[in-house]
């Protein structure tokens, strides 16, 4: 008896902590909806906004593995792992270093505003460029390194969520 009662309690507690998941990303969401989009010239210095424009930068970065001109690039290097166990062999890829390098300028219509991502705080919603003299996929020997990039090219469209500060704190730094 207690058997058949046990699986409708655990459905209902996994569907009433979805619940509760999907209200808190609810209240995110409606939370960062609130959040202005400015134009480069209108930044408040403290105040957390959106800003939107073109990618561009005085000095040319070259991405270590596709090798291409960019404004900025994030390298992921990870090795292949082996290991042995009850179940047999496994293999997973571990990241080793992710290296974020450069900085640029997002030009609006009304100026321009210098951005510096930081690793943490970088969400790039683009697909990888892969090392291509990596073997066929599922083919790698233990001890493989695959090195990955995302880059931002001179000129793309490119949106920004941060709190701006003035040039002179910058320059403190």
């Amino acid at each position: 008896m207690s058997e058949t009662i046990l699986i409708p309690v655990l459905i209902a507690f996994s569907g009433a902590a979805l619940l509760v998941i999907g209200g808190l990303k609810l209240r995110r969401a409606r939370l960062d909806k609130n959040i202005p989009c400015r134009l480069t010239g209108g930044l408040v210095a403290g105040e957390r906004q959106f800003i939107t424009g073109a990618a561009a930068s005085p000095v040319k970065v070259t991405a270590p593995v596709s090798k291409g001109d960019c404004v900025f690039y994030l390298e992921k290097t990870e090795r292949l792992e082996s290991s042995y166990g009850r179940r047999g062999n496994s293999e997973r890829w571990v990241t080793e270093a992710v290296t974020a390098y450069g900085a640029f300028f997002v030009k609006d219509a009304d100026g321009a505003a210098l951005v510096m991502p930081g690793r943490p705080a970088l969400d790039l919603k683009k697909a990888e460029f892969s090392d291509p003299g990596d073997a066929l996929p599922g083919m790698s020997a233990p001890g493989a390194v695959r090195r990955t990039e995302l880059t931002i090219a001179e000129g793309e469209s490119v949106t920004v969520l941060g709190y701006p500060r003035p040039l002179g704190e910058f320059m403190n730094f």
